[in-house]
């Protein structure tokens, strides 16, 4: 699966990008529905 986003500044290569999915796209990936239950799942790994 490819994603593309729109950016208002560029982005250098293997620079970090944080995004937020809206309520339908992260359910259909199995993502935590709010930021913060996503930060919390990051912090965990």
């Amino acid at each position: 699966m490819n994603i593309y986003f729109y950016t208002i500044k560029p982005i250098l290569p293997n620079q970090e990008l944080l995004v937020w999915y809206s309520r339908e796209f992260a359910e259909r990936l199995n993502y935590p529905l709010t930021g913060e239950l996503m930060l919390q799942r990051i912090r965990q790994q």
